[in-house]
């Protein structure tokens, strides 16, 4: 390989509490609901300080001239309603700075944030929250803050695009008028800049939740993507679990064991939403083969397995490599 051209640290999912957990509003936590919950605060009260100890082993592995966050950096003080309190701002604003210098970025605009779910608000199948969901006055505060929804630069012969997931998986939750033009807007920006590059030029494509994977591949241009790095699933390793859950939903053995338990628990209709879901995992999953996707790990893992961060390191001669460390 020829001369180093360029380091960049890729990081996801941090889940930094803007509040502790048991301050969270608005999700409507009842009976099961409460005992896997109360599993997953215990966790969820680690994320400060494994994102801590993450960025300071990531910087031992420095200097890097790039920083690129891949979604749900925070949890706000309504869950799933995203940045829309004064003190998801303030927090937000803080922890922003802490990260630049807490990693030595010596230029303004070298660290890049996609959205997650969290910083804009979702509903999925497991939503709690009745309320929650994107909103525009969640995007313009991401944007305001954390930066573009979407955006492209290059580095030598290496073009790197981000985009919104959510604006591709949330868009048919909601029916609003301004995300759905942000939507179309994402789509020229992303088709305008795939049609439109010379043959050399390979293509990195970031987005939080690798689901959209399946709106990209029906683009024009989605075949000039060399390769796709998501977040969302905090670790490789989540793949398989993923790829279990898509079989059991294309089995009927398997739909009517996932009913069962969701009758037992009294939950039958968000196990229904699940099963529709991923009855299309396997197709998805062979578009992540396609575009040869790269899961970027959470400092905390799933669950606290798997965790880490990853380098992208990029040659004058086209070439790249990843590196994969353990937080």
């Amino acid at each position: 390989m020829d001369w180093l051209l360029a380091r960049i640290l890729l990081m996801s999912d941090a889940h930094w509490m803007v509040v502790p957990p048991e301050k969270q509003e608005g999700q409507a936590i009842r009976g099961i609901d409460r005992l896997i919950e109360g599993k997953i605060r215990k966790w969820k009260k680690l994320n400060k300080q494994n994102f801590r100890l993450a960025l300071n082993n990531a910087k031992q592995n420095g200097p890097f001239n790039e920083f690129i966050f891949l979604g749900d950096l925070v949890e706000c003080v309504h869950n799933e309603k995203g940045m829309v309190t004064l003190t998801d701002l303030e927090e937000i604003s803080i922890l922003k700075k802490f990260v630049i210098n807490a990693l030595g970025l010596r230029f303004s605009g070298d660290d890049h944030y996609i959205p997650g779910d969290h910083e804009l608000g979702y509903v999925l199948p497991l939503s709690l929250d009745p309320d929650g969901g994107m909103t525009g006055e969640s995007i313009t505060n991401f944007q305001n803050i954390l930066g573009p929804m979407f955006d492209a630069w290059n580095i030598g012969n290496f073009i790197f695009i981000t985009i919104s997931s959510s604006l591709f998986t949330q868009f048919e939750w909601r029916n609003d008028v301004e995300i759905a033009e942000l939507r179309q807007k994402q789509v020229k920006f992303l088709v305008e800049k795939l049609s439109k590059l010379p043959p050399e030029k390979k293509v990195f494509l970031f987005l939080h939740d690798p689901d959209a994977i399946e709106h990209i591949n029906a683009l024009p241009g989605a075949s000039r993507i060399t390769q796709i790095f998501c977040g969302h699933l905090h670790s490789e390793n989540t793949v398989n679990s993923y790829r279990r859950l898509g079989k059991m939903a294309n089995s009927f053995w398997g739909r009517l064991l996932l009913r069962f338990v969701g009758l037992i628990f009294n939950r039958l209709q968000r196990v229904n939403k699940v099963i529709n879901w991923a009855k299309g995992n396997p197709y998805r999953l062979e578009l992540f083969k396609k575009y040869n996707l790269q899961v970027v790990p959470a400092p905390n893992g799933m669950l606290g397995k798997g965790s880490g961060f990853l380098i992208l390191e990029l040659y004058a001669d086209g070439n790249y490599e990843i590196k994969k460390f353990e937080s």
